[in-house]
Formats: structure tokens, sequence, C-alpha cells
């Protein structure tokens, strides 16, 4: 009796790829409770409470190592493989982690912090592509919703773990993540059917009988060829001189732009230290695992209200409310910093907002 699915190594090979992600993406959520920590002098290892310059420059860091990162491990991807690009991720966390570990100075922690980032910037290019080429069209939905479970679930660990453990621990749990990913990718990840094409056809063909579980695999073979022979390269100038690319641009630069003025990022990286000034309200440690928890519930639910109302319906529905909570937020701090009194209930209602 057969019990695995045909398709067993494609959810193998996607999923142990989303767990790269997961591992890189622990840099995003690391400023929330290591901020804190670095901005007092209890569990510090600089001996000395970092200045907002600093801590703005560890915040931005992995944004910086990330363009370098999604470059070079796009170059990789192309021209040694998806494989060996998707192990090679889990290397610049493997040094970065220990240098956080055993850090007594700001400037190994700005250099742990950018090798993070090339790790972010790579898995985000290699493993969506890599997803994208391996996985069949039934299975493509639900692979790609495990992307959004293991980046938020890693956001979510990351703010537990921050938060009831030591400086040093932390990053000692965190390291412990990157050798197991690399043991796991080097044994049980597969390449590429779409690289593989390539350069040797008959190698793509049983690394396809291989994902797909069958041996009629001549179709899909033959459909991956002639996508990529028809593949039109678009060059810098086109998006430029061409309306339908120009009005690409804009409405994706639009809504990227529009996301990041919504100040999720800034909150969601300084969420801890920001609450820390609310009184009456949730613990400040509490309040990014809810934050994250939210944000997990509702990337599952969005899909649902999409379908239903409309991206455009659902893009307006969420501006106001965002509008309505970053107000109330605001509004919270600009009476407290001139000195008007504030409630606890005003407290306890920023944090909820």
């Amino acid at each position: 009796m057969k019990v695995l699915p045909n398709n067993f190594h494609v959810y193998v090979s996607v999923l142990i790829g989303h767990f790269g992600l997961g591992i890189s993406n622990f840099c995003v959520a690391w400023s929330s409770p290591i901020l804190a920590k670095l901005g007092s002098l209890e569990d510090n290892p600089l001996g000395r409470v970092i200045t907002s310059l600093e801590s703005g420059v560890l915040a931005a860091l992995p944004t910086t190592g990330a363009l370098f990162g999604s470059y070079c491990f796009g170059y990789g991807s192309r021209t040694w493989g998806r494989r060996p690009t998707m192990i090679a991720i889990g290397f610049p966390t493997l040094l970065a982690y220990p240098m956080l570990a055993y850090s007594t100075n700001i400037w190994e922690i700005y250099i742990a912090r950018i090798l993070c980032g090339i790790s972010l910037g790579g898995a985000v290019l290699t493993d969506t592509i890599y997803f994208a080429e391996i996985s069949g069209a039934k299975d493509r939905a639900f692979l790609g919703t495990a992307m959004t479970i293991f980046i938020n679930v890693a956001g979510l660990l990351v703010l537990i773990i921050g938060t009831t453990t030591s400086y040093f621990v932390f990053h000692v749990i965190l390291f412990v993540f990157s050798p197991i990913y690399l043991i796991l990718a080097f044994f049980f990840l597969s390449e590429s059917p779409f690289y593989l094409i390539q350069k040797d056809s008959r190698k793509a063909e049983a690394c396809l009988k291989v994902l797909r579980g069958i041996n009629s695999v001549e179709k899909e073979l033959y459909d991956i060829q002639y996508s990529l022979e028809n593949n039109t390269e678009v060059h810098l100038g086109d998006i430029f001189s061409k309306r339908a690319l120009r009005k690409g641009l804009i409405i994706g630069l639009g809504l990227v732009i529009f996301q990041q003025l919504t100040g999720g990022s800034v909150i969601s990286t300084y969420c801890q230290e920001l609450f820390q000034g609310v009184e009456g309200g949730i613990p400040s440690e509490v309040v990014p695992v809810i934050y994250t928890i939210v944000t997990f519930v509702v990337s599952f639910l969005a899909p649902v209200f999409i379908s239903r109302f409309g991206v455009k319906n659902m893009l307006v529905i969420s501006t106001i409310g965002m509008s309505i909570a970053l107000f109330i937020f605001g509004s919270y701090f600009v009476a407290k910093n001139t000195g008007i009194s504030v409630s606890s209930y005003l407290g306890f209602l920023s944090s909820v907002c």
C-alpha cells in the first residue's frame, strides 16, 4: 500500500527551501527584542546603551545586505544552478549568529547584520524562483501559502525566544537552525528541471520523473523547453518605452511605496521599544508576539476576502483601517510628548490598534 504521494519529493524540496527562507527572515524580527536589550544596560554585551543613530543603522543594514545578496545569489542561480545556490543561503547566517552571540563592539554587530541581509536577499529571490519552477500547478497554491507560514512562524519564534532568553542564548538558538538547514538542503534538495534542461535534457527528464513520481513527463518537459525558448528578454529601456510595462511599473512601485509609508515596517522593527512608552497598555514584550500572530492569521483570511470583494475594494478598506489605527496610536504619543494627560484606557486602546 502506497503511503506517500507521487510528488512527495516536490513537497520535501520546496518546504526545505521555505525553511531556509524562514531562517533568513529571522533578521527582520530580530530588531524588536534586541534593540530593546541594546537600549538598556541590562543584558547588553556592549556594556553601554546604543545611540539612536546606531539603532537606526542596525535596523537598516539587512536591507543593504539584501541588495547585494539578491544580485549575487541571482547570478549564482543562473550560473551554477538553483540547488547549490539554495544551499549557499545558509552560510551567511552560519557566520552571523555566532558573531552576534560573542560580539563585544557595535562593528561586529554591523557586519553580522549585513551577512543576515545577504542571506535574506538571496533567499527571497532564489526560493521564489525555485518554488515556482519545481512545483506543479495543483500544488502551487498550498506551497505558496506554506511560504507565508514559514515566514510568519520564523518571526513569531524570534519574538518569543528574544523576549524570554538572554542575548547570548537567543543567538545560539538561532544559530542552530542554520546547520540543520544546510544538512537537509545538501541531502534532500533537488535541482530545478528548468536549469537542468539548459545543460542536459536527459538529466532534466530524470529529475522531473523523480519530482512528479511518474515516468511519463514528456509533455511537461516539452512545455518547459518551449517556455524557455520563447522567453522574451526585457531590457531596462523597454520598461519606460512601452506603455504596458510602464503602467505595470507604476502600479507595482506605487503599491510598494504605499506599503512602506503605512509605517508597518517601522512598527514591526521597533515594536517592543515603541510600546515601552505606552502606559496602561499591553506589556511591551507581548505586543510584538500579538502583532505577528494577527499578521499570520490575516495572511490566510486576506485571499478569501480578496476573492469575494476584489483587490481594489480591499485596498480601500485596509487603508481606512490603517489610517484609523495609526491616528489613534500617533495621537497618544503626541498628547504624551506635549504634556497632555492621557488615560490608561487610551494607552490600552493604542496598543490594541
